[in-house]
């Protein structure tokens, strides 16, 4: 048996879903650019959509639905899709070693649905399309946060699979703001998302939709817990009798 590490030391749902993404974006740069601009008209998340003009230009009612969940899968381009995946591999990774596939890809979608969500409040009426997987990558941080520093761990052990840290203890919300790293952590996270923010405002509101990362790194901070499996339990080494 060899005792070589993989190459990636990642989960094969967090594999998979970058995988996914990156053939969709492939497809869409070989497909017409007519046809690109109708994927991105039907599958982003556009604000205009729910206004009573955009329920007749963008695909109506189902594509209003299924735009919350489709626009995860689109990129702007190619660095729009690596600087996710990286950031994927290590926060997703580490949260979906934890909670396992399918709690994983439920926990995503919503956050990615929350980022849609804050996006939508803050920029009601727009015409531009949102596109991109930092909501749920966004929702990954928030998560890992709250077991990542538990036990003496670091950022270091993210994506581990064998980190004491995947069975250690969930923080509450008020742990993750008392511990000098999470709250350091979450400080530098939110003046980021301030400078994007200040940015998209200078320019009018064009560029990264830093509303969406607001939206999904709350619902992950927040909302993480429903979807920690408990602890496993201590094996028994003795019978009774």
């Amino acid at each position: 048996m060899s005792t070589n590490p993989p190459a990636i030391n990642a989960p094969r749902v967090v594999l998979w879903l970058i995988a996914v993404m990156a053939g969709i974006h492939i497809i869409r740069q070989i497909i017409p650019d007519g046809t690109d601009i109708a994927v991105l008209r039907y599958f982003s998340f556009i604000p205009d959509r729910f206004t009573s003009d955009g329920f007749s230009h963008y695909g109506g009612l189902p594509a209003a639905l299924w735009s919350w969940i489709t626009y995860n899968f689109l990129h702007g381009g190619w660095g729009h899709l690596i600087v996710n995946a990286v950031w994927m591999l290590a926060f997703g990774s580490a949260v979906a070693w934890r909670v396992g596939s399918k709690r994983f890809i439920a926990f995503s979608l919503l956050c990615g649905v929350s980022g849609a969500l804050v996006y939508l409040i803050f920029r009601w009426g727009a015409p531009y399309p949102m596109v991109g997987a930092s909501a749920m990558i966004s929702g990954h941080m928030a998560a890992a946060i709250r077991f990542v520093f538990r036990d003496g761990g670091t950022i270091g052990s993210l994506g581990r699979g064998h980190s004491p840290q995947r069975h250690a203890p969930l923080a509450t919300v008020l742990e993750v703001f008392e511990d000098r790293r999470s709250f350091a952590f979450v400080a530098v996270w939110a003046l980021i998302n301030l400078g994007l923010g200040l940015s998209a405002l200078s320019f009018g509101g064009n560029g990264i939709a830093w509303e969406a990362h607001i939206g999904g790194f709350v619902a992950g901070l927040l909302l993480f817990g429903f979807f920690d499996p408990p602890p496993p339990k201590k094996q028994s080494y003795f019978h009774v009798v």
